[in-house]
């Protein structure tokens, strides 16, 4: 898909950005599985990497496997990630320690913001951790978020990682023009309706597929790669997103 910015730099036009999210790694999602979604990924050619969280589903005896499957990804100007809830329940520090030992070239972003080399004029990736916490709610703000967003650059856009979409009313007040985020796996379920596919996520999050504009800012959401609970997926495919800046 493309998504269109205002005003943006002709040197960030046509930036290739390949998002994908919830691989849940420990429910399926390990060895050969993860070694060809990797090498699926790679193969667009991306030129950014974003993983939108729940990289590891719970169990912490995944994480170095898991890690090393990861540090496969290749893009030009990097890869970049951030944490879910499930990273959480697996154990936060595990995952971090598990992710810079076995995949160091993988940028993790823990409530940073970071200029993406080779671009000029300047591109900023961003991104926090999920709490962990309320996995449900609606209207969620962060005071992490908050303090990202109160020290962003003014020389050049800003793509920002999030685990949880309900963040996107806060992002989006703050100046992030393109919020990328994962969590909700597209409901898992579609159920089949005269209306089109109904979703199951639809009844619990206001924002649970697919791209979303408010405040002059672009939200996409991504359904995920793996699953979370029984390893089912119905009417709602596994998804590598490519984007491109327009």
């Amino acid at each position: 898909m493309r998504i269109e910015l205002e005003d943006l730099h002709a040197a960030h036009r046509d930036l290739r950005i390949v998002q994908i999210s919830d691989l849940h790694i420990g429910n399926g999602m390990e060895g050969d599985r993860l070694a060809r979604m990797v090498e699926r990924v790679n193969s667009l050619e991306p030129d950014l990497i974003a993983l939108t969280g729940d990289l590891f589903d719970f169990d912490p005896r995944f994480v170095d496997e898991g890690a090393r499957g990861l540090a496969g990804l290749r893009a030009r100007l990097g890869v970049y990630a951030v944490l879910g809830n499930h990273d959480t329940y697996t154990g936060t520090e595990r995952v971090v320690e598990g992710l810079a030992r076995h995949a160091p070239e993988l940028r993790l972003l823990r409530g940073e913001v970071v200029r993406v080399p080779e671009l000029d004029p300047p591109f900023y990736v961003a991104g926090i951790d999920d709490p962990g916490r309320d996995w449900t709610g609606r209207g969620v703000e962060l005071p992490e978020l908050q303090a990202l967003g109160e020290g962003l650059p003014d020389d050049g856009p800003a793509l920002l990682l999030v685990h949880r979409p309900e963040l996107f009313a806060q992002a989006s007040r703050l100046g992030f023009q393109v919020v990328l985020a994962g969590h909700t796996h597209g409901g898992q379920l579609a159920l089949p309706t005269r209306g089109g596919p109904f979703n199951l996520a639809r009844l619990v999050f206001r924002y649970h597929r697919g791209l979303y504009h408010l405040n002059g800012a672009t939200l996409y959401v991504n359904r995920g790669l793996g699953v979370a609970g029984p390893a089912i997926r119905f009417n709602c495919p596994r998804e590598i997103a490519r984007i491109q800046l327009a």
